[in-house]
């Protein structure tokens, strides 16, 4: 399903908040709530939060609560297999939690049987260059929009918007094949074909990985602009410098769990929590001598420290 209004791309749209409560997610089978294909047909209830409910399964996600807020900017973060690729498929919809809940706007969509809500947000794999599949660049941008009832001049006026959104020119670009760009053009045609759309929360999945600095900056250049009209985004990253440097929050996930949930300055400071995962002591966060001016730079929004490499 698609959403009929879709808005122009950068357009301000409502804010959305979306609540996860006690979320744990097992793929064994026994565990599992029905697909959203089945989701009007059947109702299952999930097994019981118990010890002995949890005996001889492997639980990736281990209640799970958090909220996150229309213009938030959260990194997800934590070590390899940690669960957080399960994680933002449950956020996404692909998935449905084995316990717990996912509510967007105060709805439970699984409860609810409205799968349609899932479409307010968009999704962009890790590598989405791999979500590219059409023969020019134009068509695989305006795929989005095949349901959204728009004209043929619409539909082009939003793609050619999304397009220079990424810095990428319509003249020279729509009609290029995609599969003949670079890889950083490539991704760039992939985020936009996800934007055009105008999802009010945005999820991506490792989304710097294998650029350069200048295109990683110019990423997250785009996303503060999204940010800043309400859109909330929920990112995994490995890069504890770029999470320093853009999030308004981070999440660690470690063992199906969290372990922080706070302001990056206030969770890399801490040594108990690098410890435990295993992460060097970055210069800049030493907590005896900068910790405090950082934080306070950093919640007003003008932290400019060189990131840690």
């Amino acid at each position: 399903d698609h959403d009929d209004d879709a808005a122009d791309p950068g357009e301000t749209r409502p804010g959305l908040t979306i609540d996860l409560e006690k979320v744990a997610h097992s793929y064994d089978r026994k565990n599992q709530r029905p697909r959203r294909s089945r989701l009007r047909q059947t109702r299952q209830q999930a097994p019981p939060a118990t010890a002995a409910a949890d005996a001889g399964h492997s639980w990736v996600l281990r209640d799970i609560s958090a909220t996150v807020g229309p213009g938030e900017l959260v990194a997800i973060t934590g070590r390899s297999g940690a669960g957080k690729s399960t994680l933002v498929s449950i956020v996404k919809g692909l998935i449905a939690p084995s316990r717990g809940s996912v509510r967007i706007d105060g709805v439970d969509p699984w409860q609810q049987r409205r799968p349609q809500d899932f479409d307010r947000i968009g999704y962009v794999f890790q590598q989405p260059e791999h979500q590219l599949f059409a023969s020019t660049v134009r068509d695989d941008v305006a795929y989005g929009l095949k349901h959204a009832g728009l004209s043929a001049e619409e539909v082009d006026s939003r793609v050619s918007a999304s397009l220079a959104q990424w810095g990428l020119d319509p003249s020279e670009f729509a009609d290029r094949n995609p599969f003949e760009l670079s890889g950083g053009q490539q991704r760039r045609v992939a985020l936009a074909g996800v934007l055009v759309t105008g999802p009010a929360f945005l999820i991506l999945d490792e989304p710097t990985a294998g650029l350069d600095l200048p295109s990683r900056q110019a990423l997250f250049d785009q996303l503060h602009v999204l940010q800043e009209s309400g859109l909330s985004v929920l990112w995994i990253s490995h890069r504890l410098d770029e999470v320093l440097t853009h999030a308004t929050r981070m999440l660690v996930i470690d063992g199906g769990a969290v372990v922080a949930d706070d302001a990056p300055v206030i969770v890399l400071g801490d040594p108990g929590t690098r410890a435990t995962l295993g992460w060097p002591l970055l210069p800049e966060l030493d907590p005896e001598v900068r910790r405090g001016d950082l934080r306070a730079r950093y919640l007003a929004g003008a932290a400019s420290e060189e990131p840690a490499r």
